[in-house]
């Protein structure tokens, strides 16, 4: 909804912009997942992150305090932490300059190097490795609490 998008900052606008026209969303897992309007995203807590043009690492840290955790552990600092308030849970969205393609006539190369920093990220920050990196908290929901940091995006390099 537009007066919605009117009050988001940048990391958040180019997080709306890169999702899918139509984008997997719930609000409960129990209940299932179904595939709504980018436009009425807002209204659940779940969403899927674009997996044909992959433009964000994402990770699920599921211990308390994880909010800033990167900064102890040394890592950088991602672009958008949605946490949960009732344990401090959280999920990192780190967006990259220029997506990685994931369709047919797609390049393997960019895939292999993005899915080995996503491991290793997910190492690094002591995440949940059987997380799946499709359905993120969605930053655009009130339920979470959510920190952007003004940062650019990250190019494909930044790990090494």
């Amino acid at each position: 909804q537009q007066n919605n998008r009117s009050k988001m900052n940048q990391q958040l606008t180019n997080f709306y912009d890169h999702l899918n026209t139509s984008v997997i969303t719930t609000n409960d897992f129990a209940e299932g997942t179904l595939f709504r309007k980018r436009e009425k995203v807002n209204q659940f807590a779940y969403c899927g992150l674009n997996p044909v043009y992959r433009k964000y690492l994402s990770f699920d840290l599921d211990y308390p305090d994880a909010g800033h955790k990167f900064e102890e552990l040394k890592v950088p600092p991602p672009t958008i932490i949605t946490t949960n308030r009732a344990n401090g849970h959280a999920h990192y969205l780190y967006e990259l300059i220029t997506p990685v393609a994931y369709h047919q006539s797609a390049r393997q190369k960019p895939q292999k190097y993005f899915e080995a920093i996503e491991l290793e990220m997910t190492r690094q920050l002591k995440g949940d490795f059987a997380f799946t990196h499709t359905l993120t908290k969605n930053p655009l929901h009130e339920r979470w609490t959510v920190e952007t940091l003004n940062r650019p995006g990250f190019r494909g390099g930044w790990l090494v």
